[in-house]
């Protein structure tokens, strides 16, 4: 289990990927998953830093940055792939 911020964790091993809240995909994201209910957040009400997309289909909101959420992942042995944002 890796924290997402604020006393939030998620299964590590069902983690797909990670996308900055601040690119076009991210925002399409986050619409689609308030859309589909598909959503959880685990921002506390904080500012939205990263979007971690699970392979259950969710799509977790974190005000942890991307880079230090990929550096819990690399440090347990997880590499995701790094995508361009263009959607």
């Amino acid at each position: 289990m890796i924290d997402v911020g604020y006393k939030n964790f998620v299964d590590e091993k069902k983690v797909r990927g990670l996308v900055s809240a601040e690119t076009t995909r991210g925002k399409w994201l986050r619409k689609e998953a308030i859309a589909g209910q598909s959503l959880i957040d685990c921002t506390q009400g904080r500012k939205t830093n990263s979007i971690i997309i699970m392979k259950t289909g969710h799509v977790v909101l974190s005000s942890v940055k991307c880079g230090a959420i990929n550096r819990r992942l690399e440090n347990i042995g997880i590499i995701i792939r790094k995508r361009k944002s263009s959607v």
